[in-house]
């Protein structure tokens, strides 16, 4: 009963569906930037592609041009006729948008890269390890035949999926959770209304439970939403979505593995659960102790802030107060796709992050139940 209550006082607070509106206003204004720049990126793709084959066919002939005559200068030859197969191949391929056929002369000029580094005939400021992941990955998409894009303002439903999570976490969507918490938890502490409804035949305990259960629903709600309207846009912009399409996590430096976008998105909403719990029981303790909504969304996006700033020095500092950190685990998609445990040098994954989410948010639970039998606290 207390549950349905807030909900429906919730629902009748217009301040929450205007911030999700914005927010998905926000995604489709993001996915029409995205088009543009996607549109503009093939056209500069397809002038490289043509200044790429001028270079090569340049350097044919300055080696033809050579008079001395050796084997080397031979292999060196064939090896640049062997590129300007490829990159005039490429070239025809995205004048003629044949998105697989592209991706296959990609992996043929990553894999040929390869081989003339190993052999020393040639350089690039890239480093091997970039190269071989990203072969890794072109290969495994080629081979599920999906279409790929290795530019950086990607529409397809999966990586502009992707692109959205990075851009909710760790500020975005966290300051909306806690604008929602401000308006269902807050506001009654704030308004010293709890003085009413302690009048009331109520538990104390089990009106404050429903109200956290309520802006977790709500928020974890509005997350959901926004993850599958980015999803929907790729797909009405022309880019199926696959929940088996490999996306590249890192495991350690320079090392990486492959896994279904599916899984990360499963993963990503496994921490996102009690990341949105932890902040919102987090919200009420600080609300219960100054009753100040702004003072209180103040310091914990500052405690963000400052935990992510602070992680740039991680290996400085003691890894253990960046794994038992509450906040270093807000950076979600960071999380998932490995890359802050890159940066970082320490174990921190989503199950390390759900784990130590979970104990944070057991031990406020029982904090915010001590507060509210103080007196002075609730009135």
């Amino acid at each position: 009963m207390l549950f349905h209550f807030e909900i429906k006082k919730a629902v009748k607070k217009k301040i929450i569906f205007i911030l999700l509106i914005i927010m998905l206003l926000s995604v489709c204004v993001l996915f029409y930037f995205y088009q543009v720049q996607n549109r503009n990126q093939v056209d500069f793709q397809l002038e490289m592609q043509q200044e790429n084959i001028r270079s090569i066919k340049s350097a044919i002939t300055e080696v033809k041009a050579d008079p001395v005559a050796s084997s080397k200068k031979g292999e060196v030859l064939q090896e640049y006729k062997r590129d300007l197969k490829l990159a005039e191949g490429t070239l025809e391929a995205i004048k003629k948008k044949e998105t697989k056929k592209k991706l296959f002369y990609q992996i043929k000029e990553k894999e040929n890269l390869l081989e003339d580094l190993e052999k020393g005939n040639t350089y690039t400021s890239d480093p091997v390890w970039k190269i071989k992941q990203d072969l890794a990955l072109q290969r495994a998409v080629y081979q599920k035949g999906y279409d790929y894009n290795e530019m950086g303002y990607a529409t397809d439903s999966y990586s502009f999926s992707r692109d959205i999570l990075k851009l909710l976490f760790p500020y975005v969507f966290i300051f909306f959770v806690l604008l929602v918490t401000a308006n269902i938890v807050g506001g009654d502490i704030e308004s010293r209304k709890l003085r009413f409804y302690w009048a009331l035949p109520l538990k104390r305990n089990n009106l404050m439970t429903s109200k956290i259960l309520a802006t977790f629903l709500i928020s974890f709600v509005s997350l959901m939403l926004l993850v599958t309207g980015a999803f929907l846009l790729g797909a009405l912009g022309g880019s199926k979505g696959h929940f088996d399409y490999p996306v590249v996590v890192q495991t350690a430096q320079n090392n990486f593995k492959l896994v279904d976008i599916g899984l990360f998105i499963i993963q990503f909403f496994i921490l996102a659960i009690f990341t949105v719990l932890f902040l919102v029981v987090l919200f009420e303790c600080l609300m219960l102790l100054c009753r100040n909504s702004i003072i209180v969304i103040s310091i914990i996006l500052g405690l963000i802030f400052l935990t992510n700033f602070l992680i740039g020095f991680a290996k400085n500092l003691t890894g253990l107060l960046v794994v038992v950190n509450p906040f270093s685990y807000t950076n979600i998609t960071a999380i998932i796709d490995g890359s802050l445990a890159v940066q970082t040098g320490q174990a921190i994954n989503w199950a390390v992050g759900s784990i130590i989410l979970f104990l944070y948010t057991v031990m406020l639970f029982f904090l915010s139940k001590l507060l509210l039998k103080k007196e002075e606290l609730v009135y």
